[in-house]
């Protein structure tokens, strides 16, 4: 499943990207910071590549669950708005999954749940 994960890089890297920046609005909404806050830490992005100075990708979860040939991956990443419990994205090949708390990355049952629902 690695060897998944290297050969569509780019393309999974694309859709992670994709789904935090439509996301995002969402995010800033739940995190309820003052305009100052909001400035500083989830400031106005225009694009999904403004987002690196934002979050950095720390781990990658590459999870046991079979669902087909594709793997499901979980990315977490440390962000500005939430240095305790950061963002995470699962993905289940190039489709998201969910977008939330770091948590969302590594949670075997949310995979399980997924794989059950899409079969």
């Amino acid at each position: 499943m690695v060897q998944w994960l290297l050969d569509n890089e780019d393309s999974v890297s694309d859709t992670v990207k994709a789904a935090i920046f439509e996301a995002y609005p969402a995010l800033i909404a739940d995190y309820g910071y003052t305009a100052e806050e909001q400035a500083e830490f989830m400031p106005r992005v225009l694009e999904p590549g403004e987002l690196k100075r934002l979050i950095g990708l720390h781990t990658v979860h590459v999870h046991q669950t079979r669902n087909g040939t594709e793997p499901y991956l979980g990315f977490e990443f440390g962000c500005t708005w939430d240095d305790e419990h950061g963002l995470g994205v699962l993905t289940h090949g190039n489709r998201v999954v969910e977008v939330a708390g770091s948590d969302t990355a590594r949670l075997l049952w949310m995979t399980e749940q997924d794989a059950e629902t899409d079969a």
